[in-house]
Order: structure tokens, then C-alpha cells, then sequence
């Protein structure tokens, strides 16, 4: 038997996350990574210099990006 268990991490803080989790009615866990280094240590946030030079690192490669 396969048992999945599904969870988010956002940016959000924590009173933030609960709130709009409580509302939307949802029951998974969700976590905050507030002031924290969780996106940066999965590459899965950027720095404002990477933003400008457009050239960013996400799994395990340098792709050229233009943001908004």
C-alpha cells in the first residue's frame, strides 16, 4: 500500500498561511519559509542581481529568464 502526503512551503508568514488555509477550507500542511533560507538553499528564489542579469540557477542549470 502507497500512502502520499502532500504539503506547501511559501514565502508567506505563518499567520498569513493559516488565515487564507482556514478560509479556503483546506486541511494540508502547509509551512512558511518567512525569513528564512529554505528557497535560496533550493535555488528556488533569486537574488535582485540575478533578476537584472536575467541569467538564473533552477534545477541544476543556468537558464537565461526575463521577469515582468
Amino acid at each position: 500500500m502507497c500512502k502520499v502526503q502532500k504539503f506547501a512551503v511559501t514565502r508567506a508568514a505563518l499567520s498569513q498561511i493559516e488565515a487564507f488555509k482556514n478560509r479556503m477550507g483546506w486541511r494540508f500542511k502547509w509551512y512558511s519559509s518567512f525569513g528564512r533560507d529554505f528557497n535560496r538553499d533550493y535555488n528556488d528564489s533569486f537574488t535582485k542581481d540575478e533578476v537584472a542579469s536575467q541569467k538564473m540557477y533552477y534545477n541544476y542549470k543556468v537558464y537565461k529568464v526575463q521577469l515582468f
